[in-house]
Formats: C-alpha cells, sequence, structure tokens
C-alpha cells in the first residue's frame, strides 16, 4: 500500500458568508474525522476553524482563503490526506481507499476481479467487483477512494461479460456548472476541479456542457448589433477567443488529461478549438493514456457562424471503453438525421449531447436520441449570466469594445442548465434544476439488449436495401501539399 496514496475526507460545496469561510460535503465518518489533520492537498490548504454545520456537513476556514470570492473558486475540491495520515484500524475494518484495486474471490477460492467502487445506498456497504474482459486485462479504474470504514463483505458482482462489456453498471454524472467565459486558463482549473469532485462520488464517466471552456458567446443572440459588419466589440471578442482558445496537444490542458490517466474516468467536456487561424466548436473526450478524442460540430447554428467554421467527417467517432462505446453530438446536431444514423451505425451505448442549456426541445431531442439510438445519453447544460462573460473578460485581459458590447445583454440568466440524463427508452433517470449542481445516475447497460429486442435503427428496423449513407471520414483541410518541400511548400 502506497503510504502517500490521497485520500479524500471531503469536497468544499461551496463558499459560506463572506469573510471566506466554505461548505463541506464530508466523506469522512464525522465531522471529528476531519480535526486531527491540518494540511490538505499536499500542503496548499490549512485548515484553521472547522465547525458541524448541523446538517450533516461542516463549515471551515482556510489560512489561504480570505474572502467570498477566493471561496467560490474552491467549490468542487476534493481535500485529501496521505493514507499514512489516517489513524490505525481494528482487525477486520478498512478504508475503503485500502479496497480499491483489490482482487476478489468467490467463498471457493475463485478469482471473480478487482474491486472498483464501494457504495451505500442505505442497507450497508457493497462492493463493485469488475470482472476483466475475456483475452485481456481490465483497467482499473479508481473512483475517489474516501476515508469511511468498513467490514468488507461481497455484494453485487459486475454481471455477465457478454458482448463488449465487462461490467453492466457504468456510474456517470454531469457537471453543470457556470463557465469562466473567455479566460479559458480558468475554465480548465475549475473544470478539473469539479471532474476530480465528481469522479470522487464515483462517476467513470463525467460530461460538461458546451464550450464549457471558454464559455458560450451569448452576445451573437443576445446583443443588439453583434452581427453587424465590422462591429468593434464582436471583432474585439474573436480576437481574444483565438487568443484563449485550446489546440492540438495544448499544455494547459494536462489537469485533465492526468485526472483522467489516475483515476480510469472519461471527461467530455465543451471547449473552443483554434485549427490554424479558424474557431470550432469542439466537443473533447479525455481518456486514458491517450491524447483527447475530438469532435468538432458539424454546422454551427445561425448567428454562431459569425464565429465559428464547419467540422468535418474526420472527427465523427467513438471511444471504445470496455463497457461499451462513448461517442457525442453537439446542440443541434441531434437534429440532423444523417448525422444521427452516422453515430448509431457506431453503436454507442453511452452519448453526450452537449447543449448551452437544455430547453424543453434540447430535452425531448436528447430523449429521442435515447429512445432511437437505444443508448443512455447525458444531455449537458450550463449555467450561465450575462456577469459570467463581463468577469470571464476581466480574467482575459479586458477591453471596453468587448466589454460594452457585454453590457447590452439583458442582466437575467440566460443559459439555466435543466440537464436531464435518459435511458434507452427515453425515460429520465435524472433531471437537474436551474442552477449549479452535479447529476449522478447509475447506468444499467443490459437495459440496452432488451430494448433491441423491438428497435434497431441500425440493424433489424433498417432498410440497406432501399437507403444507403456514405460517411466522408476524410479530414477537409483545403489544401493538400505534395510532393518536395520548396519555396511553396510548408516550413520545414
Amino acid at each position: 500500500m502506497d503510504p502517500d496514496r490521497p485520500v479524500t475526507l471531503a469536497a468544499v460545496a461551496g463558499a459560506h458568508g463572506v469573510a471566506g469561510e466554505v461548505r463541506l460535503k464530508l466523506f469522512a465518518e464525522s465531522v471529528a474525522s476531519l480535526k486531527p489533520h491540518k494540511a490538505f492537498n499536499r500542503g496548499a490548504l490549512t485548515l484553521v476553524k472547522l465547525r458541524d454545520d448541523g446538517k450533516g456537513g461542516a463549515i471551515a476556514r482556510f489560512a489561504e482563503i480570505a474572502d467570498r470570492t477566493a471561496a467560490e473558486t474552491l467549490r468542487g475540491t476534493p481535500l485529501t490526506v496521505p493514507r499514512s495520515a489516517l489513524p490505525p484500524l481494528g482487525d477486520g475494518e478498512y478504508y475503503h481507499a485500502d479496497l480499491i484495486g483489490l482482487p476478489a474471490v468467490s467463498t471457493a477460492g475463485e478469482p471473480l476481479g478487482a474491486c472498483v467502487a464501494v457504495a451505500n445506498f442505505g442497507a450497508g456497504d457493497v462492493l463493485e467487483i469488475e470482472r476483466p474482459p475475456p483475452r485481456r486485462q481490465a483497467r482499473r479504474a479508481v473512483h475517489g477512494p474516501d476515508a469511511r470504514r468498513s467490514r468488507a463483505r461481497m455484494g453485487r458482482t459486475a454481471g455477465d461479460l457478454g458482448g463488449v462489456r465487462a461490467m453492466t453498471r457504468v456510474q456517470a454524472a454531469i457537471v453543470q456548472a457556470a463557465p469562466v467565459p473567455l479566460a479559458i486558463n480558468h475554465g480548465i482549473a475549475k473544470a478539473a476541479r469539479l471532474a476530480c469532485a465528481a469522479i470522487a462520488e464515483g462517476a467513470q464517466i463525467v460530461a460538461f456542457g458546451e464550450t464549457f471552456l471558454g464559455g458560450y458567446p451569448l452576445w451573437l443572440d443576445e446583443a443588439p448589433g453583434a452581427a453587424l459588419w465590422d462591429h468593434p466589440g464582436s471583432r474585439a471578442l474573436h480576437r481574444i477567443l483565438l487568443e484563449q482558445a485550446v489546440v492540438a496537444g495544448d499544455a494547459r490542458l494536462a489537469p485533465l488529461q492526468a485526472l483522467v490517466d489516475e483515476r480510469g474516468a472519461l471527461i467530455s467536456v465543451g471547449a473552443h478549438e483554434r485549427v490554424r487561424s479558424s474557431l470550432y466548436n469542439a466537443q473533447l473526450l479525455f481518456r486514458p493514456d491517450a491524447p483527447p478524442l475530438v469532435h468538432r460540430k458539424l454546422v454551427p447554428t445561425h448567428g454562431e457562424r459569425l464565429i465559428w467554421a464547419r467540422g468535418d467527417g474526420s472527427t465523427l467517432g467513438v471511444q471504445r471503453a470496455q463497457w461499451g462505446n462513448l461517442g457525442s453530438l453537439i446542440c443541434w446536431e441531434h437534429w440532423m438525421p444523417l448525422a444521427r444514423a452516422a453515430m448509431h451505425n457506431l453503436g454507442e451505448a453511452v452519448h453526450v449531447a452537449a447543449w448551452p442549456t437544455v430547453r424543453e426541445t434540447y430535452a425531448i431531442a436528447s430523449r429521442h436520441y435515447a429512445f432511437e439510438g437505444r443508448c443512455f445519453v447525458l444531455a449537458a447544460g450550463l449555467v450561465q449570466h450575462r456577469d459570467d462573460l463581463i468577469e470571464g473578460l476581466r480574467l482575459a485581459g479586458g477591453g471596453a469594445e468587448a466589454e460594452a458590447l457585454i453590457g447590452a445583454i439583458g442582466t437575467e440568466a440566460l443559459n439555466r442548465g435543466g440537464s436531464v440524463i435518459a435511458a434507452p427508452d427515453a425515460r429520465v433517470l435524472a433531471q437537474a434544476g436551474e442552477g449549479e449542481e452535479t447529476l449522478h445516475a447509475t447506468l444499467d447497460l443490459a437495459e440496452i439488449g432488451g430494448a433491441l429486442a423491438a428497435l434497431d435503427s441500425d440493424g433489424h428496423y433498417s432498410r440497406p436495401d432501399v437507403f444507403t449513407l456514405t460517411v466522408d471520414a476524410k479530414p477537409r483541410d483545403g489544401v493538400v501539399w505534395s510532393g518536395a518541400t520548396g519555396s511553396g511548400g510548408p516550413a520545414s
């Protein structure tokens, strides 16, 4: 056992008051379990005050946090200590962190797999055991081990290994939160904190809404005059987005990549992406030990065409996880019948539907996609206000012309969340309200096989003798260089 392995004792739920205190969600047994520890997160946070909030959580003050603004930046941050800092246990007792990754055997001594999660739904601790897929070793998934104690006992296993799935239940989460518009460095840090907290709650898939990194460009729809030729505010904001946008191999994304590498989870997050001198609306899927899988929106919607270029068929794809395939489309792509047909052909078990906000028609489209594709859908939305844009602009360096355009937007919240997790029969498993929250659901992948009995839109309910779809999956860069490098060729 690694004595320095970080163990999560609590997570910051938000600011409390105006003096820099924060509310904590406890993963330890009680407030008393936190009091012996003064340094958290490898010394980054020093606890100076702690009290019970009377609601099962705690109120804390850290030396490094001086005011409410600083406290808000900690929202979603897990509080960890080294495993060696935890008190010793009695015979037959274990910390949940100690169980993750341990091999499991039956009472007859037969190997069953490895422990990947410990849950408690009110009737005692349940271990989830992941069996390795046939002919290859399963990746060990670590789901935010916490410091609860338990007497180990066997619960349900991962189930039948039929098909490509090594487990029949997958834990999914949608992080419905306000982005940090324009200031992408700050947005990456916030996404990493929130994703880490969701994974600590057991999520194996974490989804964020459309353009969480950089924020949705609300001025295109809401600011009068934004579409006028050479509008100074629109030009200024476009320049900032080009400067801030992520690029291929972007080192700034390292915190998200490190998180999935360490925890074995998948994180899908929307971003403004720059390719040469154009911007794209992209959904980035971070996966362990591999570069992000990128999907670029095929058709920017209406006013979005003022800033984003069109994607091509080279970014229509899925991540082949050991439990099944995960893909994504962005916003109104869910009303492109041929795009849906192409994705259904790829056999998604889980689909991320990225939206700026999930209003009623968007929820209907997401549930329809789940029913038509016989898959689970994570319809992820944002929470965004004009003031978020103003603050993000300040963090990105400011600008009077850009601020004047943003200031013309109404003061009400414009992206209001409403995220939904839908099952293959279109029923709603979980639905968020209008504020910031993280939505969790257990996806029972065994439902997919039963649903396919009545409808397989890419199989027995299709007519390939009548209809044929051809997808051009080649990159369309527009310029193809051939032959030796010369004065007119690419730089050497």
